[in-house]
């Protein structure tokens, strides 16, 4: 198996898009104060070792590239590494959290758990 390949979706792939994913539904999961929590874990990283544990793990910490703009430009999206730092790394984790905020306030969508 080429080694690059099995770099790029090995067992952290795998682990990342699930946590990646988990995330994004997290707005239906919990109320939103929790996932003030994940935002703030999520800004932690990147002020404390400049990104994401899990994508430092993946492909180095010298990289500074995100999961999203790294798995996007495999697929001839262009997306230069410092603007996918800025969209899935900062903006990402607000929109989420403001997704939350509109679907469980404005919506009266209750979350599943807590």
């Amino acid at each position: 198996m080429n080694n690059n390949i099995k770099n790029d979706y090995g067992f952290i792939f795998w682990l990342h898009l699930f946590v990646i994913f988990f995330w994004y539904i997290t707005p239906f999961l919990f109320s939103w104060y929790w996932l003030i929590i994940g935002v703030i874990f999520s800004y932690m990283q990147g002020l404390l070792i400049n990104g994401c544990i899990l994508t430092h793990k993946q492909f180095g910490k010298e990289n500074n590239d995100t999961f999203w703009g790294y798995y996007l430009r495999k697929i001839n999206i262009n997306l230069s590494k410092e603007t996918a730092k800025i969209i899935f790394f900062w903006l990402e984790p607000i929109v989420v959290l403001f997704m939350a905020l509109v679907l469980q306030l404005s919506l009266n969508i209750k979350p599943l758990w807590f």
